[in-house]
């Protein structure tokens, strides 16, 4: 059995400032030519570095990774719409490829007169055409615009006219890369369900995507691809998952900053140090989710405030506030504070999604409507084992359901 996709030992560079190839480049690189400037000189980015794997038959292998890591170049590859540089590219059987939105139409021509166009490049013969024509119209929702050029369409319509082609012209072997993204929610889910019956039909697939619920719900094995090099591969869930950490890690760090960031409006108040620790009063960079959180804080006031309220927040990676604890809420009123000061707010059990939590101090004045000192610093890991897909949220408290009574005509 042969296999449909190999990639053998394959690199791709691009050069930084490329020859023009469109014309609104033309004249910034005759601008470089007229300055003096080496075109020998420019540096070489290298997209994908050696990198080998293979596609069996009926698997549907997911990429994932930030942008610019490689991941479009490797489906580009596969599709003959790059070369490499090196190393080996192997495909075996019909190919279907959705690469970018509106590639392979014509502004010109019409939703119809595309649909044509690309089911010949992609083999079909015009009666097999005709004979599809209809369910990729409807699949594609485009009745009312078929016969419109499609320089007039939306991204969004792009997208579907361009995937109701592409799954329809019964390829061996699929390509999608992320124009999923540009589509409304009840066409990507119906997208996303035409993909598992490809799937089920024993068609391979290579699929890139930043939604990492879309990449667990459809992928067989995942690839995380990272400055041009496959970083890790395994299952959806174990990939899908080091990735989010990597990225909520990152996200995390530009949130914090500098390893101390302080922000304030008197420089007489400092927060001097913030330290996360367990419940025993160790300290720590990582909890499970459930365990219980001990913030220690030390602040230091060169004149006297009155009546300040101290809060301490977690802050998840993406900014959103997880939860806070001010002493304005919980007491105890402090009525004045003078030179150095310790405190400590104790969370319990916290039940917090997998994600990286900044923890910020800020020191209040009476009202709390001006911050005198603010940090924002460590940042704590919450590790949650649970599969996500069955714990949305924020945080997760305890809960149950009570007894679920019957009406007289639903009773066994």
């Amino acid at each position: 059995m042969s296999i449909p996709v190999r990639f053998d030992n394959v690199s791709k560079s691009f050069k930084t400032g490329e020859s023009a190839t469109a014309l609104r480049d033309l004249i910034p690189s005759l601008v470089r030519r007229l300055r003096g400037a080496d075109p020998d000189a420019r540096k070489l980015f290298w997209a994908l570095r050696d990198v080998s794997f293979e596609v069996a038959e009926g698997e549907v292998l997911g990429f994932v990774g930030r942008n610019g890591a490689g991941k479009s170049t490797t489906l580009k590859l596969v599709a003959g719409i790059l070369r490499q540089n090196k190393g080996t590219v192997e495909v075996n059987g019909s190919l279907s490829a959705l690469i970018e939105v509106g590639a392979g139409f014509h502004p010109d021509l019409t939703g119809r007169e595309n649909i044509f166009m690309n089911g010949a490049v992609l083999g079909l013969s015009r009666r097999d055409i005709r004979a599809r024509f209809d369910d990729i119209v409807a699949f594609a929702e485009l009745e009312e615009f078929i016969d419109t050029p499609v320089k007039r369409y939306s991204s969004g319509m792009y997208m579907r006219l361009g995937f109701a082609v592409a799954v329809h012209v019964d390829p061996a072997i699929l390509l999608i890369d992320e124009v999923l993204a540009v589509g409304d929610l009840a066409f990507r889910r119906k997208c996303l369900e035409r993909v598992k019956l490809l799937r089920a039909a024993g068609k391979t697939i290579l699929f890139v995507s930043h939604k990492m619920n879309d990449v667990r719900a459809i992928c067989d094995r995942v690839m995380y691809v990272k400055d041009g090099l496959i970083h890790r591969e395994g299952t959806a869930l174990d990939v899908t998952r080091e990735f989010e950490a990597d990225m909520k890690r990152r996200s995390a760090l530009e949130i914090t900053g500098a390893p101390l960031s302080q922000r304030t409006d008197n420089a007489a108040v400092r927060v001097m140090h913030v330290e996360a620790r367990d419940s025993s009063g160790a300290p720590v960079t990582e909890l499970h989710s459930g365990q219980s959180l001990i913030i220690h804080a030390a602040i230091e006031s060169d004149i006297e405030l009155l009546d300040p309220i101290l809060s301490v927040a977690l802050l998840r990676s993406d900014n959103l506030r997880a939860c806070c604890a001010t002493t304005r809420v919980l007491g105890p009123r402090i009525p004045r504070v003078r030179g150095a000061c310790t405190f400590e707010v104790e969370f319990d059990d916290l039940d917090l999604m997998d994600d990286f939590y900044a923890i910020e101090t800020i020191v209040w004045n009476a009202e709390m409507n001006v911050p005198l000192a603010q940090h924002l610093n460590p940042t704590i890991r919450f590790i949650d084992e649970r599969p996500p897909v069955n714990r949305p949220g924020v945080f997760h408290p305890a809960a149950r359901f009570g007894a679920i009574e019957h009406g007289p005509d639903l009773e066994s």
